[in-house]
């Protein structure tokens, strides 16, 4: 009886499952012994089995991820979000050189844009990905034509932050995906995000710097004007920009973690993510930063 709001895609799979949920309510309703009774629901024997864990390996490493290419660094993976267009502007070895994120939406109609935009990187010689949608590993499906170029070798892909992970059994679920890490929810408090790592059958990254969005969304108000502040009206100032067919709108404070970092790699963690977004002109970075939730306890 509990109403459930479906805010996502309506993909065909859905509709499906919605359907056989339907007629499985419907059965229920249907083994009334007499009015006013029904046949009693058994209760659930499922019981969770926690994954094998993985040890940490290796040393930390950090990642930077930015709209264009940046410099090399020494300290840090250069990784860049994927952008269709800009593609045609950048050379094979640039596009070899780095890590590439997915957006946390593609939408059906543009998914054979993204396919193709990953065959010319994969083509390159790119092998490192972040999917920030779990249905993203697809995209690299072998048996879809055009998404494994012949040239190209096999891809080593995360789970992104958006894909929101928070436990040990979601990320047992994407490592039977295919994905060989996985990229933390960024709202988890203190306690869940030190004790992931014991329980983890993946290697673990944080976002630990960088402009986290408040939303993403596809549509917008039409009094709404990108690259330009937006105060509230306790002051607290936003700004929204557009990649692609999504609109993201961010705080002017950055998400900062640097100084629980030696904890974080004593969890467990192996990769650290700072995210990279160029201001709006005459919008200065706020001295303020934010731990998120790391101060919070959530349950």
């Amino acid at each position: 009886g509990t109403p459930v709001w479906l805010i996502d895609r309506r993909e065909p799979e859905l509709h499906r499952l919605l359907n056989q949920l339907e007629q499985e309510v419907a059965d229920m309703a249907a083994t009334k012994t007499r009015p006013g009774a029904e046949t009693p629901i058994p209760a659930s024997t499922f019981v969770p089995t926690l994954p094998e864990t993985h040890r940490p390996e290796g040393r930390p490493w950090l990642m930077r991820v930015a709209r264009r290419p940046q410099r090399r660094a020494k300290d840090a993976t250069r990784a860049m979000w994927v952008d269709p267009k800009f593609l045609e502007h950048m050379t094979s070895v640039t596009c070899r050189d780095l890590c590439w994120w997915l957006p946390p939406v593609i939408w059906p109609e543009e998914e054979a844009i993204w396919r193709d935009a990953l065959a010319k990187i994969r083509s390159a010689g790119a092998e490192l990905f972040v999917c920030n949608a779990p249905w993203q590993i697809a995209l690299f499906d072998a048996g879809q034509q055009g998404s494994r170029p012949a040239r190209s070798h096999p891809a080593r892909l995360w789970a992104g932050p958006f894909c929101n992970t928070a436990n040990a059994l979601a990320l047992d679920r994407l490592a039977g995906l295919g994905f060989t890490g996985a990229v933390v929810s960024p709202e988890l408090d203190e306690q869940a995000l030190l004790e992931l790592p014991e329980r983890s059958p993946l290697p673990l990254g944080i976002v630990t710097a960088g402009f986290w969005p408040l939303c993403v969304s596809r549509w917008r108000a039409q009094e709404l004007r990108v690259d330009t502040p937006l105060a509230s009206p306790k002051q607290e100032i936003a700004w929204a920009r557009e990649y692609g067919s999504n609109l993201w709108i961010f705080p002017d404070w950055a998400l900062d973690l640097h100084q629980h970092l030696p904890r974080l790699e004593s969890a467990g963690y192996r990769l650290f993510v700072e995210l990279e977004e160029k201001l709006p002109p005459g919008l200065g970075q706020r001295l303020r930063t934010s731990p998120f939730n790391w101060n919070l306890r959530l349950l």
